[in-house]
């Protein structure tokens, strides 16, 4: 399975925690439609690529604790070649061994797509003195906010208290 950090590329798709997406020609994701059992198994499969898993290890890492039948994998592994081979003049990315298991048979590549600016300006600690100082005021505002009418409500039971 995708760890949050996981970046998989592959055929000209990309594979991260936020779905699957279809790059076009300038690199620009488009994100493809898929069911949660699907964007599962596709990243079981494309995480271990070239590794032969079985169908036992497919239905426990897909379906934790839930009693399915096999055929539910059959129509996730099509849902997914139908969107995998569309175009595509080889055979299928996603490989059947009868019996046995599946195979995701393309070549997958790992990447680290952080921005290294991000990683310069969390780092630059005139920005964490300076965001620490946003929100703090922040909380303080909503502090006094929250506290003005409660401390109103006790001075006019206080001096009601007082006049009896």
């Amino acid at each position: 399975m995708l760890g949050s950090g996981d970046t998989l590329l592959f055929e000209g798709f990309r594979l991260d925690c936020g779905g699957l997406f279809r790059l076009d020609d300038a690199g620009n994701p488009i994100p493809v439609p898929l069911g949660s059992r699907a964007l599962d198994l596709l990243g079981l499969l494309a995480a271990r690529q070239g590794e032969l898993i079985s169908k036992d290890d497919i239905m426990a890492a897909v379906w934790p604790r839930t009693v399915v039948e096999e055929n539910n994998l059959t129509v996730q592994i099509a849902a997914l070649r139908r969107i995998l081979d569309a175009g595509r003049a080889q055979g299928s990315c996603i490989q059947n061994v009868p019996g046995r298991g599946y195979r995701f048979a393309v070549p997958v590549t790992r990447a680290d797509l952080e921005r290294p600016e991000r990683r310069q300006i969390a780092a630059d600690p005139r920005f964490e003195r300076r965001l620490v100082a946003i929100l703090a005021e922040r909380m303080w505002r909503a502090i006094r906010a929250w506290w003005a009418p409660m401390r109103r409500a006790r001075s006019r039971a206080s001096e009601r208290c007082e006049r009896t």
